[in-house]
């Protein structure tokens, strides 16, 4: 997949949203004031989301889930016959995670940017 793709599918999914909260929102699009506070509580939303989720993948990408993982797992194989590997073990085997960090984040700037654009218009 090209790297701009994920950009734009994102940006298109927020804009998605951002229209969803205006609709339900705006009882009539011709009141200037009603429309842009709808715009801009739809952007904000939608940036913190998107920042929130990649602090996330952040996160899950820098193995900072596997301890509680690993803790859940290990309390569920005691109710199985499986036996559960160390700690250590754990850590070896497990694949690191592949996730859109950057693309997220950028989104998620872009349409907290567009949400204080529309606050103060």
């Amino acid at each position: 997949m090209k790297p701009y793709i994920k950009y734009i599918l994102m940006i298109f999914i927020g804009l998605t949203i951002v229209g969803m909260i205006v609709l339900f929102k705006v009882d009539s699009p011709y009141i200037k004031e009603t429309l842009m506070r709808a715009i801009s509580d739809g952007s904000l939303l939608v940036g913190v989301l998107y920042i929130g989720s990649s602090v996330l993948v952040f996160v899950s990408k820098q193995e900072g889930f596997d301890g509680i993982s690993y803790s859940v797992k290990f309390i569920f194989s005691k109710f199985s016959t499986e036996k559960m590997p160390a700690y250590y073990d754990y850590k070896q085997t497990k694949k690191r995670k592949e996730g859109p960090v950057l693309p997220m984040l950028i989104c998620g700037i872009i349409f907290i940017v567009i949400s204080i654009i529309f606050a103060f218009v």
